[in-house]
């Protein structure tokens, strides 16, 4: 068996070894109180409303507060909103590869507007420029009834790298209708950690193949 192919099977296994799994983090906002303010309360992000005012909170997803929790721009009254109240903007302390929100719309008296008003998931990458937007699909069926709730709908985006500086999550444009108000729940992030171990290792790689070019150099 050559020297090459040994070398290589060695650095195979020790990449499998180093080189860490994604790590996904789940944030169901059914640990605090309905009503309380969230805006700091995750560790490595950082809630608000853009739009509005600043504060977002946990909220009970049933009028009787009986129920597991949402997130929402209204401290009280139902829970669901439009962007003419605001949106919520989660901001991470690390870049992130994949990112998914749960949504669903409540119908309005006026009915179920046009697609530009259903709840979207908005990707900016890590120097928070705009990337895309992930829609609400408004060819679900049933639709909900006038006053009804749809069923919920993930809404994800991978970005296929570490690099996804923050997202917002809103329903319809502000002032623009008819709206559709949207529920939001289990916000889901995944990294994929790059430790200072992987840098070091690749430089002592990159050591290792040249003390063995300079090794032929000399011996030639």
């Amino acid at each position: 068996m050559s020297k090459q192919i040994v070398r290589a099977a060695f650095i195979s296994v020790l990449m499998a070894v180093f080189v860490p799994n994604a790590f996904a983090t789940l944030i169901n906002f059914d640990d605090v109180a309905n009503g309380t303010v969230i805006n700091n309360h995750y560790a490595g992000v950082t809630f608000s409303n853009p739009l509005g005012p600043a504060d977002i909170y946990a909220r009970s997803s049933s009028v009787n507060n009986s129920a597991s929790n949402v997130v929402s721009v209204f401290q009280t009254g139902i829970p669901a909103f439009d962007a003419r109240f605001g949106a919520v903007e989660v901001l991470f302390s690390q870049a992130q590869k994949f990112v998914s929100i749960d949504a669903a719309i409540l119908r309005a008296p006026e009915g179920l507007g046009n697609p530009a008003n259903y709840p979207k998931l908005e990707i900016y990458d890590s120097a928070l420029h705009f990337l895309t937007a992930v829609a609400w699909n408004f060819n679900l069926t049933p639709q909900p009834g006038v006053g009804g709730l749809s069923a919920f709908q993930t809404l994800s985006f991978d970005a296929g790298s570490n690099n996804i500086g923050k997202v917002r999550f809103l329903s319809g444009q502000p002032n623009g209708g008819p709206s559709n108000f949207g529920y939001f729940d289990n916000l889901n992030y995944t990294v994929v950690p790059v430790p200072a171990a992987i840098w070091l290792f690749g430089t002592a790689l990159s050591g290792f193949g040249l003390f063995g070019r300079n090794k032929r150099r000399l011996a030639a």
